[in-house]
């Protein structure tokens, strides 16, 4: 039988998943593995890296797997979206490790229903990994660890919209414009709707304020189970305000339903590459209340570049924590697994955490 020593990354020719690469083989030369459908981007990718990258074409969608071709696999990370859990639960039936930086609480939901068989086979499943979700689990963890009065939390992300993003991302986006959602709240189901109820609230100079809207990231679904709180919301902006507020006009006038037609999505994505209207700057701020809805005292905001980047760092260090220390069996979200400050200080990006003062 072969040993486990090969780390798989499948998507690792795209935006973010050539950036894990080029992180994690300046410790595992020789056990990475590029996988996707792709073949020569994955061979072009692994051949910037000498002989310390292979490559292999992998459709993780095609629904049948050898366990011969993954014998001698230990972790698995997932840079790309999948239509369903087929290949993440034969990963797990191999006792694969593995860690997933999507974005999508559909698959979240899913991949959540798999802790049991997690356990059973003694893998470990890692989710919400990345900005956000990911670092906002973090910081709301930070809340909750600070006040244990903590009932509710909002999450504020302004996102640069100068940076570089894969086609998954920009259709992640425009999905979510036209998003809605629901919560249990209270015993109460209540459905939400993308880029409305604008909150406003102090960025990082804590001076100037800005309106962020509701948006259908993951880490509200997720941190009230995690946590044990009542309930979170995120809201989303981006640093361009012409963009943000072009979005909140078309979603008002009904216009953004035209994003749902497929070749006005694909003509979109085009134009966000072509023009750069904003910095790859990035700005998270998490505000913790009472059982009465007011601000506790302890509040924190995150300020960063190249969200792509940093979501490749998050994931690459949890890859290094996963393969170097006995991580817990079952699916679990970073906040059950590493502690907020001790993880985003050992990132290799520059990433500041402080206290906020005001709302």
């Amino acid at each position: 039988m072969k040993s486990r020593t090969k780390i798989l990354i499948v998507g690792g020719y795209g935006n973010v998943g050539h950036f894990i690469v080029a992180d994690l083989a300046k410790d595992y030369s020789g056990d990475l593995i590029i996988a996707g459908r792709d073949l020569l981007k994955a061979q072009v990718t692994a051949k910037k890296f000498g002989d310390k990258v292979s490559a292999k074409v992998l459709d993780v969608n095609c629904n049948v797997f050898q366990e011969e071709a993954f014998s001698d696999v230990k972790l698995v990370i997932m840079c790309i979206d999948q239509r369903n859990t087929t290949f993440v639960e034969f990963c797990i039936n191999q006792g694969i490790n593995y860690i997933d930086i999507t974005a999508s609480y559909e698959f979240i939901y899913q991949l959540e229903k798999c802790h049991s068989l997690a356990v059973k086979n003694k893998s470990t499943v890692i989710l919400s990994v990345g900005v956000a979700p990911g670092l906002t689990n973090l910081l709301a963890k930070l809340c909750k660890q600070n006040n244990e009065l903590v009932k509710f939390i909002d999450i504020y992300i302004l996102l640069g919209t100068g940076g570089k993003h894969g086609d998954a991302a920009y259709r992640w986006m425009l999905k979510d414009i036209n998003d809605t959602f629901h919560f249990n709240v209270s015993g109460k189901n209540v459905t939400y709707s993308s880029f409305t109820e604008g909150m406003s609230t102090t960025i990082a100079d804590e001076v100037n304020t800005r309106t962020f809207y509701r948006s259908n990231f993951s880490d509200q679904h997720v941190i009230p189970q995690t946590l044990n709180i009542n309930s979170a919301s995120t809201y989303l902006c981006f640093d361009s305000k012409l963009l943000t507020t072009l979005i909140v006009f078309l979603k008002w006038t009904g216009i953004s339903k035209l994003l749902k037609i497929h070749w006005f999505q694909r003509i979109t994505i085009k134009l966000f590459k072509l023009f750069n209207l904003g910095s790859e700057a990035f700005f998270i701020k998490v505000i913790g209340k009472d059982s009465n809805g007011k601000n506790s005292a302890n509040s924190f905001s995150l300020t960063g570049v190249n969200e792509g980047k940093v979501t490749a760092s998050v994931a690459s260090q949890l890859a290094r924590i996963m393969l170097k220390s006995n991580v817990k069996k079952g699916v679990h979200h970073i906040e059950n697994i590493v502690q907020p400050k001790e993880f985003v200080y050992q990132l290799d990006v520059e990433l500041v955490i402080k206290p906020v003062r005001g709302n």
